[in-house]
This record gives C-alpha cells, sequence and structure tokens, in this order.
C-alpha cells in the first residue's frame, strides 16, 4: 500500500508505503531406501516448518521552503525472506532475516522559472545478514573429515568414547550449514542539474560519489570455530605453527573456549593417537594443518571481501539534447551524452593503499 498527500497549500507533499510478505518453508528430512540410498522422506510428522514475515516500510517527503528552495527527506526499512536452500552457523538452521535500511536527505534548488533547477542529496544505505554460499572455504568438508579422524581412534567398544555417545558429538560438530552472512554499507553524494537553455534544447549534468564496502564477513562462522580477530580489523589470528622437528601444532589460546577448535582440541587429549598433530585425516593431513588450511582460507576471503576492490567512487555524466518542433524535421530529438567513471580500486599496496585500474 502507497499513500501520498500534500499540505500546507501543497507546502508540503508527503508519502509513505508499507509491504509485507508471509513464508512458509517447509524443510523434509531423509529416509532410507535399500535401492536409491537416501531419499526424500515426504512426511509431514517429520518435517520442519519455519513460518516467515518481512515487512518493507518507506516514508518520504518534500517541503518548499520558499519558490526556489525545497527540502527533501526519504527514509525505509526492509526485512528480506532468506534463501531457502541456505542454512547457516551455528546450528544449520535456515538464515535469519536480513535487514535493509536507506535514508536520503538533499536540497531541491529551481530557478528562472523551471529553467534552471538542481537537486543535491547525501545517501546512506546498509544491509545487515547478506547470505551467501561463497565464502565457507570448504568448511563442511573439513568438519566431517576431521570428526571422522577423531572416530577412528575414539569411538567404540574399548575406547574412551561410547558409539552412542559419539553420535551426538558428531551431530554437534558437524552442522548442516552451507552458507554465510555478512553487513554491506553504503554513502555518498549526488547532485544533478539539469538547464533549459531555450525551450526546445536541454542540458543535464550529474554526478555522484560513493563509498561501499562489505563488513562482518562470515563472523557467525569464525565465531563457532572459535576464531579471534587480529590487530589489523580483517585477518584473524593463526593459531597453528611448525615445531622445530616441522610438525605443525596448534596454541589453544588463540581459540575461543566452547568453540568448535576448542572441542578439537579436547578431544584431541583424549588419547595419544588423537594427538592433532599427528591424527591424520581423509585429505593426507593432520587434524592440525586442517587448522591451519582453515584460518588461511578465511583470512584470503575477509581480505578479499571487507575490502573496496571493484569500487568506482566517482562517477560523472553530461547529456544535452533539442527537440525540433517544427519544419521538416518536427518530432525528432539529437542528443549526444558524455559519461566517465573513476578507475575501479583492485588492490592494495603493503603500505596500505589502493591501487586503481585504468
Amino acid at each position: 500500500g502507497v499513500v501520498q498527500s500534500t499540505f500546507w497549500r501543497d507546502r508540503l507533499v508527503a508519502t509513505a508505503g508499507y509491504r509485507e510478505d508471509r513464508v512458509a518453508v517447509t524443510q523434509f528430512g531423509y529416509a532410507a531406501d535399500s535401492i536409491v540410498g537416501d531419499k526424500v522422506d515426504r512426511d509431514p510428522a517429520k518435517a520442519t516448518v519455519t513460518h516467515v514475515t518481512a515487512r518493507t516500510q518507506s516514508v518520504g517527503a518534500v517541503y518548499h521552503v520558499t519558490g526556489w528552495l525545497s527540502l527533501i527527506g526519504n527514509r525505509s526499512s526492509n526485512v528480506g525472506v532468506p534463501p531457502l536452500a541456505r542454512t547457516v552457523y551455528p546450528l544449520g538452521n535456515l538464515a535469519p532475516l536480513s535487514h535493509g535500511k536507506g535514508e536520503d536527505y538533499g536540497i531541491g534548488l529551481d530557478f528562472l522559472d523551471g529553467r534552471l533547477s538542481a537537486r543535491f542529496v547525501y545517501f546512506t544505505a546498509s544491509e545487515q545478514g547478506r547470505i551467501t554460499s561463497a565464502g565457507l572455504g570448504g568448511a563442511p568438508g573439513r568438519n566431517s573429515r576431521v570428526m571422522e579422524a577423531f572416530a577412528s581412534v575414539l569411538a567404540g567398544p574399548g575406547r574412551p568414547i561410547a558409539p552412542t555417545d559419539w553420535a551426538a558429538i558428531y551431530r554437534a560438530y558437524t552442522p548442516p550449514a552451507n552458507a554465510i552472512a555478512s553487513d554491506f554499507v553504503s554513502e555518498g553524494y549526488e547532485a544533478r542539474i539539469t538547464t533549459n537553455l531555450t525551450r526546445n534544447w536541454r542540458l543535464v549534468f550529474n554526478y555522484s560519489y560513493t563509498d561501499s564496502g562489505r563488513t562482518n564477513f562470515a563472523t557467525e562462522m569464525l565465531d563457532w570455530y572459535g576464531l579471534k580477530p587480529a590487530g589489523d580489523g580483517i585477518h584473524v589470528v593463526q593459531g597453528v605453527r611448525q615445531d622445530a622437528t616441522g610438525r605443525f601444532v596448534v596454541d589453544p589460546s588463540a581459540f575461543t573456549a566452547g568453540s568448535a577448535i576448542a572441542k578439537w582440541i579436547e578431544l584431541g587429549n583424549l588419547h595419544p593417537q588423537a594427538s592433532l598433530a599427528t591424527l591424520t585425516t581423509s585429505n593426507g593431513i593432520t587434524v592440525a594443518e586442517e587448522i591451519l588450511t582453515m584460518v588461511r582460507a578465511m583470512n584470503d576471503d575477509k581480505l578479499q571481501n571487507e575490502q573496496r576492490w571493484g569500487l568506482r567512487p566517482h562517477k560523472v555524466s553530461f547529456f544535452s539534447a533539442y527537440d525540433f518542433t517544427d519544419g521538416r524535421l518536427k518530432g525528432v530529438s539529437a542528443g549526444l551524452g558524455y559519461r566517465w567513471r573513476s578507475a575501479n580500486i583492485i588492490g592494495r599496496r603493503a603500505n596500505g593503499s589502493e591501487i586503481t585500474g585504468r
């Protein structure tokens, strides 16, 4: 629904909008079949149903202070329905609702009976909880490899953990997560100037500056593993190193207590064969190396995503058009335009300065 109203002899124009989406998501389980293996179990009693309500709201106003000056303001917020095939840490449930906000404020100018007009606006926008499958760094497979390696030496008769107890541990540390979340923020300025030189000839000039970037990349997954932030605000602490013999060893203090890696360290201390420095996964490397590789992958992904890479901050365009209203060319319009965008940001030097393309 949308409403628009005017007040005080049209000096104030106000709009408001509202939208609501209601979604029910049914997640079926799996059943074992002797011929085809796992298949979808469509028994409603075993399914999980999630009800989601997403709302979008917007308000805006233009106040004509004088005949040539106007104040402009708009604000919107929305709650987005999550992707239906994406599950996230820590439990492998459906992704939570994303939240977005946007605001813009500015002034409008109108001179010479409309022959010269301009609009200058400052804007901000943000999104919390954007879901993507990129950046997992092979986490689901790594979790399974590590837990299966532990099972081979810890679970079973005569071993530290009974099979029934191990089943619950295995489920807890191999959540069916296939996506991660991040936030995105942007802000900038826009200017638009329109000049009607004559009744038929007009010029339009646009300029904009935008600064945007992704933040809080994969925070839920990093917390689940217990990775601690490094001092630069982007990377996480690498808690694995090589000792004098060349073995990879894990520093327990580098990881948060109660996290997944803290649990791996605990399991590794239950039996000499379960040592993280010697226990080998199906990937042909030790559990300590699995952690080393994961932290490297996460640092690379965070570096790639929490930058302004790909952004073209400045944009300028100029257009002119002429309308023929009489003679043989009546009804014909002719024009030309020029558009320029600043070079895209493609990297960063060792001193922190950005590298641009052409």
